[in-house]
C-alpha cells in the first residue's frame, strides 16, 4: 500500500498532469458561471417584456 501511495503521489505531481488537474478543479465553477449567465439573460428578458 505504501508503494501505491508513493506512486499516486508522484503521478499527481508530474508536470504533464497539471493542466488536466487544474481543469478538473475548476469544473464545478464553470457550471456555476453558466447558470449565472442564464439567470442574467432571463432577468433581462423579463424586464424587456414589461
Amino acid at each position: 500500500m505504501l508503494i501505491t501511495f508513493i506512486g499516486l503521489f508522484i503521478w499527481v505531481l508530474l508536470p504533464g498532469n497539471k493542466k488536466r488537474f487544474d481543469e478538473a478543479a475548476q469544473a464545478p465553477f464553470a457550471d456555476a458561471e453558466e447558470d449565472d449567465k442564464e439567470l442574467v439573460e432571463e432577468t433581462h428578458s423579463r424586464r424587456v417584456e414589461k
